[in-house]
């Protein structure tokens, strides 16, 4: 068979070869989008979201937590300071908007919602203005992505049920 000149070949189907980010290029395992996720929860704050330099520092020192504080760490957090939740939710969010981010979007996404559930359980305000008809699709479809570890599953069905 003789190769097809590339001057034959419809223009979309080249620019969605090039493309790295074109819809379906990659369809992420449950696997790797479980290991991922994973990294980021074990991830330093500083370093989970690829924030820039000197965003999440100060708001570690105003609130006594280590600089190794992990996204984990924030889970877990019996009071999780407002102002991590809120710059962890906008980088999450911004990111999963973000066309050239290497972080899957729906790995974003995930924290974003997990993020406004630990908001909503743990009773810290000011930290999202979404409304609650947008947030209930978000947890609901968090809580049926296979990939999602059951202590983030659990937090989001708790934020459910606490309409």
């Amino acid at each position: 068979m003789e190769p097809t000149p590339i001057s034959t070949t419809g223009l979309h189907l080249l620019s969605e070869l090039l493309d790295v980010r074109a819809p379906g290029a990659h369809a992420w395992p449950e696997a790797d989008l479980r290991a991922m996720l994973d990294h980021l929860l074990a991830a330093p704050l500083t370093l989970a979201l690829g924030m820039r330099p000197g965003r999440i520092e100060p708001l570690l020192r105003q609130e006594k937590l280590p600089n190794d504080f992990t996204l984990g760490a924030l889970y877990e957090h019996p009071a999780p300071p407002a102002s991590l939740l809120k710059v962890v939710k906008d980088a999450a969010k911004s990111g999963a908007n973000d066309p050239w981010n290497n972080l899957p979007a729906d790995l974003l996404l995930v924290v974003y919602y997990s993020v406004i559930a630990l908001a909503k359980v743990r009773g810290v305000g000011g930290v999202s203005a979404i409304k609650p008809e947008a947030l209930e699709r978000g947890l609901k479809w968090g809580t049926h992505l296979g990939w999602v570890n059951p202590r983030l599953r659990a937090l989001l069905e708790d934020a459910l049920g606490r309409r």
